[in-house]
């Protein structure tokens, strides 16, 4: 039990050393900077399958979101209203900021020396488009078959089914997103901790932070009108920085256990190391 408690210590120690809180900051930023985009693009692969922008809303069942489903579904469809293709590629571009900086913020955690350049954003605007051409797809789907899905097994039976579709949708997500900021070659045992790590901070902290704002909060007298934007973006922090922490928690794990590449593993855990 002994070791286990000093396992814990030294992960926080880890966390610490890497600047997880200040990367997710970051990251929150750049993420806000191209969620209307990708909303964009999202609206408009659903019409090349006939569905409205608008049903995305019934996925937001927490009254807390749904004003900001509703304005980014609206902004996506004023964006698409011009149909200009110099809208696309800057709505392309601008959502893939988000995964460029975070292949960057993978390059710190990792201690990686070299840096990135314009073939890394390249790429990063291509994983963003084919990342969000598959999610819009499973989007589709889900909107397609959620009503025979109701009608068979009922309300609470598809409430539970849901949950457990997002958390596999999480985790896999997850594991995408830790192979790609890793600069080096992992596998997927290497990453799937993190990623199992990810998931759960995700629907734990969500849930937390639902009962909070129902039950013990006072954002709305604090806030006023704005209070929707800051919950957002206090629920955002809590997400991105559960996606951080799970890549650190496989750094650290790699850094205990092996070599990376040829890079001594015990400098991948410590700030500042030369590769």
């Amino acid at each position: 039990m002994g070791g286990f408690f000093t396992l814990i210590k030294e992960f926080f120690v880890a966390l610490s050393n890497k600047k997880g809180a200040t990367l997710a900051g970051a990251l929150v930023f750049f993420t806000l900077l191209g969620i209307v985009p990708v909303t964009y693009i999202v609206s408009l692969i659903f019409s090349i399958f006939g569905t409205e922008i608008e049903m995305i809303n019934k996925l937001f069942s927490y009254p807390e979101f749904n004003e900001i489903a509703i304005y980014l579904t609206e902004t996506a469809k004023k964006m698409g209203a011009s149909g200009n293709i110099l809208v696309f590629l800057v709505a392309l571009y601008s959502s893939g900021n988000v995964f460029y900086h975070l292949k960057q913020s993978g390059e710190v955690i990792y201690n990686y020396s070299k840096k990135s350049g314009i073939i890394t954003r390249l790429f990063s605007v291509l994983f963003t488009f084919l990342a969000v051409f598959a999610l819009s797809l499973c989007l589709v789907f889900y909107l397609a078959v959620i009503p025979v899905i109701i009608r068979f097994l009922g309300y609470k039976i598809t409430a539970i089914l849901n949950i457990i579709i997002a958390l596999v949708l999480v985790f896999f997500l997850s594991i995408l997103i830790n192979l790609y900021a890793c600069p080096y070659k992992l596998e997927f045992y290497e990453v799937y901790k993190g990623a199992l790590f990810t998931t759960a901070f995700t629907f734990v902290a969500t849930y937390l932070f639902l009962i909070y704002l129902r039950y013990f909060s006072n954002f709305n007298e604090i806030y006023g009108k704005v209070a929707t934007v800051i919950v957002f973006l206090s629920w955002l922090y809590l997400m991105i920085k559960g996606v951080v922490n799970g890549i650190i928690l496989n750094v650290f794990l790699i850094g205990k256990t092996k070599r990376v590449k040829g890079v001594e593993s015990i400098k991948i855990l410590k700030p500042n190391a030369k590769n």
